[in-house]
């Protein structure tokens, strides 16, 4: 007979939730499974407190694991100290193990605590971890001890505040002058509001800088790989089905996602893992919550929305921060609202064709690029500004609306400055987070490739699926102002936002030159990046759509259904999971397309009666 597996709940607070030093938070920040003598061990990790997701873990659970910080100790005892009052665990006697992570970083801040009092007290397990192999171990070992006691809680009655002041002693000042100076600045409203916006421009602008040095250098090491395997293999490997779906369908859609977003994934996760690390981002959390607060907002939102030009995979894991139930579900419906870098090529290559962005353009094909502090702050004023208002306004909307049941708070801890420690703590943040991103962003990659693939193999009544599903999206593009190719582009993005455009220019050459009657898209078509290069230069591809009826109007409306367009299929994955609802996360999707579409439907109207 099939043992159970005994399922642990881990509460992970907010300041051990992003101290990213300890193996045992390594281990339990995803949900995992394990076996330890002989008994299935099942982790349903939760991020920050308190979360809605939390009560649904309370009827299953076998034990409750509660992750704090060593060097916020009295906020990890308030924590344990709400999760064993509470009813569900209280009558059911649900065993709880208190983990301390971070415990190596008490010596440099002058930290000593007392484990076995501390112990004595709680009459639970307490195990601290110290950044080693073994933690994990011995967490477990406390686990399996735990889930064969049974515990009362009816007796225990502590005070987290004096509790830690009898287990802690400090026996040196770690805050000099120097930090005493800083924090002073960075405390006073309009300095730090002034710092907050060039903060976040400077981010914006190194991370763009570094994204695309990088990234010629990455599709160009893709595209000699495809090219060399076409031309290695030949027709007669060619025609095997697994291999064509290598060279036409999985290499391509990678050349196009990876290069991409690795870059800037990488730039950004390091960025806030220094400023994290220092202890900067929350007080940048800090100075914006007096400007995000009237919008239904908290101060937490502004990281979500700043990771999110990057990345909506990174915002939706930066929601995690938010404590308030009623802000971070906000966050995390309206976190698609903004450009991401996967829109970024198709919003600048037509901005810059039809001058609203003047000169400046980064397109699909690799180009010199250079990347000015003014070039940086035009964009963020043109291109993400709109979508920084539409999620505030669509979140000020929620929260006086559906979401107004839900509890609201503003829970902030301002750590100490410190200096980062790059090896131990940032680097290693940086690389999980982004190996994280990228996995799930390159499976998406290859369910789009396989699915466009199929589409251009199969031929229906002498054209293929794809060009049916052209002609099919046709009416709906003329209503909007656009054509099927750019719906169908569109559509078939939704799993990677980043092939959007070398799909709508392959279509594009595929066709004849006449936009009214389109020629068939051949089936034999290899859709490679090797056919969208073809276009050499902005002029171009500026003459290739204006053959296909493209004008400032049709750009124009482009640029809106760039902005506002269904998330990628990842990002919904993404919510779904942090929300445990299919309605929320409907909502994330059927928000920003009604937008879209939206105003892309009322523009075409008004350009069209005047």
């Amino acid at each position: 007979m099939k043992q159970k597996p005994v399922t642990i709940t881990a509460l992970i607070s907010q300041t051990a939730g992003y101290s990213h030093g300890t193996a045992a938070y390594h281990e339990f920040s995803q949900p995992v499974s394990y076996t330890y003598m002989e008994q299935r061990y099942q982790v349903c990790p939760v991020y920050g407190f308190p979360l809605p997701a939390f009560c649904h873990h309370w009827d299953n659970t076998d034990v409750i694991l509660v992750i704090i910080s060593a060097l916020y100790l009295e906020q990890g005892l308030r924590l344990l100290s709400f999760v064993i009052r509470q009813n569900q665990i209280t009558d059911q006697a649900v065993p709880a193990v208190l983990c301390i992570a971070s415990c190596q970083e008490q010596q440099p801040y002058g930290i000593s605590i007392d484990f076995d009092l501390l112990e004595d007290v709680l009459q639970i397990p307490v195990v601290p971890c110290y950044h080693c192999k073994s933690d994990f171990d011995d967490v477990k070992a406390a686990i399996a001890y735990a889930r064969n006691q049974r515990f009362s809680y009816d007796c225990l009655d502590f005070s987290p505040s004096k509790l830690a002041a009898e287990t802690t002693c400090c026996f040196k000042n770690c805050y000099g002058p120097l930090e005493k100076a800083m924090d002073a600045v960075l405390s006073t409203p309009f300095f730090g509001t002034l710092i907050l916006i060039a903060c976040f421009l400077f981010l914006l602008w190194l991370t763009l800088s570094g994204t695309f040095l990088l990234f010629q250098k990455l599709f160009f090491a893709l595209r000699l790989m495809e090219e060399t395997l076409t031309c290695s293999l030949g027709d007669f490997f060619l025609s095997s089905l697994p291999v064509n779906f290598i060279v036409n369908g999985l290499l391509p859609t990678l050349s196009c996602v990876i290069p991409l977003m690795l870059p800037a994934l990488a730039v950004s996760f390091f960025l806030f893992a220094l400023l994290d690390e220092a202890g900067f981002l929350p007080r940048l959390s800090f100075h914006a919550d007096p400007l995000i607060r009237p919008w239904g907002g908290c101060g937490k939102q502004c990281l979500v929305m700043s990771k999110s030009t990057q990345c909506h995979l990174a915002g939706i894991l930066e929601s995690r921060r938010i404590q308030s139930p009623r802000e971070r579900l906000a966050s995390l419906i309206t976190t698609c609202l903004i450009p991401c870098s996967g829109r970024l090529p198709l919003l600048l290559s037509v901005t810059s064709l039809w001058g609203i962005t003047g000169s400046f353009a980064f397109s699909f094909m690799p180009a010199p690029v250079s990347i000015t502090f003014l070039t940086a702050f035009f964009m963020a004023v043109v291109l993400l500004l709109p979508g920084f208002g539409s999620a505030l306004a669509t979140s000020c909307l929620l929260s006086h609306t559906l979401l107004k049941p839900l509890p609201s708070a503003f829970v902030l801890e301002l750590p100490r400055l410190r200096r980062p420690r790059l090896i131990r703590s940032v680097i290693p943040s940086a690389w999980n987070d982004t190996c994280f991103v990228i996995g799930r962003a390159g499976t998406a990659a290859i369910l789009a490739g396989f699915f466009i693939w199929l589409l251009n193999q199969i031929t229906v009544d002498g054209a293929t699926l794809l060009n049916q599903c052209i002609r099919l999206l046709e009416p709906a593009g003329s209503f909007l102002g656009l054509d099927g190719i750019i719906l169908t582009a569109f559509l078939l993005g939704t799993p990677a936002n980043e092939i959007t455009l070398p799909l709508m220019i392959l279509i594009y050459l595929s066709q004849s030159h006449t936009a009214i009657s389109p020629a068939p898209f051949p089936a034999d078509t290899i859709i490679h990046t090797t056919a969208a290069l073809s276009i050499r230069s902005m002029a171009e591809l500026k003459q290739l759509l204006i053959l296909h009826g493209w004008n400032w109007h049709r750009a124009l409306l482009v640029v809106i259904l760039t902005m506002f367009h269904c998330p990628c299929l990842p990002s919904l994955q993404m919510i779904h999971q942090e929300t445990k609802s299919l309605k929320w996360t409907a909502a994330a999707a059927l928000i920003p397309s009604l937008i879209g579409t939206g105003l892309c439907a009322l523009i075409n109207a008004l350009l069209q009666f005047f």
